[in-house]
């Protein structure tokens, strides 16, 4: 059975893998990416609640961390590039008529803290990690 939060995350790895500066996007891995990936998007889910809508529907909140991945000497400074051009496609993606990100389930997307985060590993791979939080509602008992 595919869920509304697949749905969600295949979305969110849909865009990722559209943008010109990602080489790979995928959902969860939990392995290296190795130099030929990068630039690399990994897409996880580490938690979800749920509260009622009503006697029949369930809003979700759902935290999403989208792990970004470069290897170049100036990291710093194509990690903050590619995080801008993750953020542009999130807000168009938000502007779908069918929903954001296509999804008519959804409710709302927020960066609720700016949560980026970069990171730098020696001289050639750089990080960083947004932290998203999107709200979608379901029948109730459905995710």
């Amino acid at each position: 059975m595919h869920t509304v939060e697949q749905s969600i995350v295949d979305a969110l790895v849909a865009l990722l893998q559209e943008l010109p500066s990602i080489e790979t996007a995928v959902d969860g891995r939990v392995t290296p990416f190795n130099p030929p990936e990068l630039p690399a998007a990994n897409v996880f889910t580490p938690k979800a609640e749920g509260n009622p809508a009503g006697a029949v529907q369930t809003d979700h909140d759902l935290a999403v961390s989208i792990v970004l991945y470069v290897a170049e000497r100036t990291a710093q400074k194509a990690i903050r590039s590619l995080v801008a051009q993750v953020y542009a496609a999130i807000g168009e993606a938000e502007r779908d008529p069918a929903g954001p990100l296509g999804i008519p389930q959804i409710i709302s997307i927020n960066d609720p803290a700016k949560a980026v985060k970069c990171i730098q590993q020696g001289d050639f791979i750089g990080s960083a990690q947004i932290a998203l939080a999107i709200t979608y509602r379901t029948p109730r008992w459905q995710m």
